[in-house]
């Protein structure tokens, strides 16, 4: 890549700004903010989301990352009043649109538990506590603020420069392989990314030189995203993410029926379904992918672990509570909690 050196000008530019939020948003500000303050969606131009989307745009942006608009945010005032269905994970009083999982009725309730999150990451953030930081943003974590509004808060208010502006999944992913040859993948933490791009960038560049290299030099890639895959003469090629789940389901179909060789129980329930409906001969079980296929980077040949095998009522229920909760992964560990089975 082309190095890229800001001007003093916009270096200062930058440096003013990251230092402005800091001193609007310290920690006893953060801890007595009111819901007026913090949502998006008012006149104000001063709430702490509007800093964090807005008005820190030329720090790295979060428009659009995630899913779900404003409700990144968990809660926000929106223009014009929606209803949402009952099986929607997004629900609405007319002042306040929220996501479900804080609170089914109540946005305040949903705020003070969004508030609660947002209090314990600017705690950890300022105590440099990397392990709290991980925990709150992973998202694996039910109930958790989304990552990418997460992280950006994180890059913000963080006092030591040991933090990139690389907020999507995809682009810290891209930034880690510039800066060091790697095999990183989707199931990598965002936290090990961000410390393998401190110790190996290059520190002849100042932060906001190389961070918009990075943007710039992934911005310019095709907007279909691309993966490598193993063709079937063993050689590799170049996949879109379209097509490549369809290849994973067809080449792995044989180890899907292996992993579900011989088991007599629903991973989840722990009933032998094809004896309590008396089905001989063929298997009633599915395999339930615990990392969900999109993430999968090449067609590899699933391991055990990549798998539960539950029955039809479990397959179902356990995709539902996804839904419900906004995650994309829920262990069977979890399932069985939230099923109280």
């Amino acid at each position: 890549m082309k190095k890229i050196k800001l001007d003093n000008e916009e270096i200062n530019y930058l440096k003013e700004l990251l230092f402005d939020c800091r001193e609007r948003w310290t920690i006893n500000k953060i801890k007595k903010l009111k819901i007026n303050e913090y949502v998006l969606g008012t006149k104000s131009r001063d709430t702490f989301c509007y800093w964090i989307e807005k008005k820190t745009k030329r720090l790295g942006g979060i428009s659009g990352i995630g899913g779900g608009g404003s409700f990144k945010f968990g809660i926000f005032k929106p223009k014009k009043l929606k209803r949402y269905k009952k099986k929607s994970q997004y629900i609405s009083n007319g002042m306040y649109s929220w996501r479900k999982v804080f609170d089914e009725n109540s946005s305040a309730r949903a705020y003070k538990e969004i508030h609660n999150k947002i209090n314990i990451l600017a705690k950890a953030i300022f105590n440099n506590d990397r392990d709290t930081i991980e925990y709150e943003l992973d998202i694996n974590k039910i109930g958790r603020i989304n990552p990418e509004f997460g992280w950006k808060i994180v890059y913000l208010l963080s006092p030591k420069r040991i933090y990139y502006p690389f907020f999507d999944k995809d682009l810290l992913l891209y930034a880690s392989k510039q800066v060091k040859d790697n095999n990183f993948n989707r199931k990598t933490n965002r936290m090990e990314l961000q410390k393998f791009i401190h110790k190996h960038r290059d520190k002849s560049l100042d932060v906001f030189s190389f961070a918009k290299l990075i943007w710039e030099s992934f911005n310019k890639k095709p907007t279909q995203q691309l993966s490598t895959a193993l063709d079937p003469e063993g050689g590799k090629k170049t996949i879109t993410h379209e097509k490549l789940e369809k290849i994973i389901v067809n080449r792995n179909r044989k180890n899907i029926n292996k992993v579900k060789h011989g088991v007599t129980k629903c991973e989840g329930c722990n009933i032998n379904k094809n004896r309590k409906y008396n089905i001989h001969g063929k298997s009633i079980f599915e395999a339930h992918h615990i990392l969900p296929i999109k993430y999968w980077e090449i067609a590899k040949i699933p391991k055990r672990e990549d798998y539960a095998v539950l029955c039809p009522d479990c397959h179902r229920a356990i995709h539902k509570f996804m839904s419900m909760k906004n995650v994309e992964t829920i262990s069977i560990i979890q399932f069985k909690k939230l099923a109280r089975i």
